[in-house]
Parts: structure tokens; C-alpha cells; sequence
């Protein structure tokens, strides 16, 4: 199904992009360069105008001590609220707005509480609260470090009239903070609802954008892939989160790179007329 600009309801378009060739193998026979495409489909279209990217996975590496600090920080609300959540649970709801991804655990694992079950919404609020907290304290402590290759694909799009913007389900103020100390050069930023498509309607206004086959999402989850299809436009995967290849190519991705670096290897040369 793909959501209409206007209304954010289930509708048909005539601007979605084609669907993503079948799924197959790294040819042998590919160069090193073309071998990090690992799904087969043409390449991006040559007006791309616009490039939404993910944040923690797809272009923020955010591994602490072998665990993601969302993951680490979900993880640490659950216990102070006096829950015990695994780490594959809380994987298995990454990409998903993050108030939306805690209350789906808490029904999960609110039994735990025993006694009369609480109420579900001051739950949520009370472990959002606490995974605001523990985020915080894990982005003052932690090193930052970009996913390899973002900051030259960012440059690589932006050489092209390409413009780039961040989608996030980390509060607003939260990834302002990430972007400046990173120094990455974006056009914008917007939060993520997904799987809803509305921060990439968001990101096609703020930069002018009307047609859907102008725009690209990457991300590293499911959530993400089907938030590009919801609002019609291509979709990349890469495999540098937590959620498996199997996992992502099950969603039907137009591409599947090993990361965001490998997004250069799939932008049509300049030179090249654009197909009719």
C-alpha cells in the first residue's frame, strides 16, 4: 500500500517506484566496487533530488561495548522500571518511533510487574522517561562515530544537487546535538513515525521536493524500508544495524548494500541522459 501526500491514508499512486528486482546473489563476475551491491536492481534515478537517511545503524555508529546504545538505553528504562527485557525483543522493535517501540515491549513484558496490570499509558510515559534519561547520560559518556563513508556520501549527494536529510526516531533536540558534533553538512531534520511516511512527506516539503521517484530512504530496519514503500519512493537497506540480511531482504528493498558507503556505487554517472 502506498499513503497519499495528502491524506496519510492507505491509496494508489501512480508515482511509486517500479518493483524491486529479484532478489539474488554477488555475481563472481562483479568488480569489488559493484560486489557491494548485494541485491540486483538498477540504479538510482539520475534527478534524484533527495536522500533521507536513518540515524543510529545506518549512518550513526552507535555500538557500545558490543551492544547499541538505543539498545543498551531501552534495556536500562525496562530495569529501572523493574522489567527484564532481552536484547532480540528489543532488536526486533528498532526503527519504530521509540515511545511506539517501548509501549509494544511493555505489553510484552508488563506481567513481569505482577499484581493488578498497570495502566498502559503511564507505563510508557514512566519507561519513555527513563530511556530519555539513560539515552542522555550514554550520548555525554560515549564516543560518536559515523557509520565509514557517510560524511563522503553526504558530500558525493550534495555534488549532485542532491539534497540530504536526517530522519530519526530520537527526540529532535537529541539529534541536532548528534549532527553538530559529528560535523555533518544535512538540509534538514525530521522525526520518524515510522512505519507512517510522514517525516518523508516533511523532508519533501522542507526541501521543495514534489516527486516521490526524486527520493531515495536508507535505512538499516524493516520499519524503514516500509516507511519508504508507505510513501512511494525507493528504498535502500544496509546491513550495518542489528536486524538480519534475511530479515531486511524479507521487505523487499529496491537495494541491498553491505553499508551506506556502497550507496556511490548505485547514482548513475552525471554524464548519463536519464532513461524515458
Amino acid at each position: 500500500q502506498v499513503w497519499t501526500r495528502n491524506s496519510f491514508l492507505p491509496g494508489p499512486s501512480e508515482e511509486t517506484p517500479a518493483k524491486a528486482a529479484e532478489v539474488g546473489g554477488t555475481s563472481p563476475e562483479r568488480s569489488d566496487d559493484e560486489a557491494n551491491i548485494l541485491q540486483d536492481a538498477s540504479l538510482l534515478p539520475l534527478s534524484l533530488k533527495l536522500a533521507v537517511f536513518d540515524l543510529a545503524g545506518t549512518t550513526l555508529d552507535d555500538d557500545v561495548d558490543g551492544q547499541p546504545l538505543a539498545v543498551a538505553a531501552i534495556r536500562a528504562a525496562f530495569t529501572a522500571a523493574g522489567m527484564d527485557v532481552d536484547e532480540d525483543s528489543v532488536t526486533a522493535v528498532r526503527g519504530l518511533e521509540k515511545k511506539e517501540a517501548i509501549r509494544r515491549l511493555c505489553r510484552q513484558f508488563s506481567h513481569q510487574l505482577g499484581g493488578k496490570p498497570p495502566d498502559e499509558e503511564e507505563l510508557v510515559d514512566r519507561v519513555h522517561g527513563l530511556f530519555r534519561e539513560a539515552l542522555d547520560e550514554g550520548l555525554r559518556t560515549a564516543p560518536l562515530k559515523e557509520v565509514p563513508g557517510t560524511s563522503a556520501v553526504f558530500a558525493a549527494l550534495k555534488a549532485r544537487g542532491t539534497q540530504v536529510v536526517i530522519a530519526s526516531g530520537f527526540a529532535k533536540e537529541v539529534v541536532e546535538e548528534l549532527v553538530r558534533r559529528l560535523g555533518w553538512k544535512v538540509d534538514g531534520l525530521v522525526s520518524a513515525k515510522r512505519p507512517r511516511p510522514d517525516s518523508i512527506f516533511e523532508a519533501m516539503a522542507m526541501t521543495g521536493v514534489e516527486n516521490v521517484r526524486q527520493v531515495v530512504k536508507v535505512g538499516d530496519t524493516v520499519a524503514d524500508i516500509e516507511e519508504g514503500k508507505n510513501a512511494g519512493v525507493f528504498t535502500v537497506a544496509v546491513l550495518t544495524g542489528t536486524q538480519g540480511e534475511a530479515k531486511l531482504r524479507a521487505a523487499q528493498p529496491h537495494f541491498v548494500l553491505d553499508s551506506v558507503a556502497s550507496l556511490v556505487h548505485i547514482l548513475p554517472d552525471l554524464t548519463d541522459e536519464e532513461p524515458r
